[in-house]
């Protein structure tokens, strides 16, 4: 058993599961979570369509204090816990100008 300032390996929680809501709907509770779920994986599964033309989903902290990377990996973001909530919003899509690179 490794230890860490007095907390063993088994005492750190593992996220198992994520809840997916919008500021007034719950899409989905306690979707199980692997090790190799994405955010983009999560919030396909909740909502299961795809963002109406022009918009894009963009998934936040239950706070709001963060805004995640869909590609990202669920499990190497959101640490510490076994159940967490994430707010998923539709937002306008930016059209990109390469011109201003």
């Amino acid at each position: 058993m490794i230890s860490f300032f007095n907390q063993s390996i088994e005492d750190v929680p593992i996220l198992r599961s994520i809840t997916v809501k919008s500021r007034t709907k719950t899409y989905k509770q306690k979707v199980a979570v692997t090790d190799t779920t994405t955010f983009a994986s999560v919030i396909s599964f909740a909502i299961n369509a795809a963002p109406p033309h022009g918009k894009q989903f963009v998934i936040f902290a239950a706070d709001g204090s963060l805004e995640y990377i869909p590609t990202d990996l669920v499990r190497d973001v959101i640490v510490d816990v076994e159940h967490a909530e994430v707010l998923v919003s539709l937002e306008n899509a930016r059209d990109v100008d390469f011109d201003e690179f």
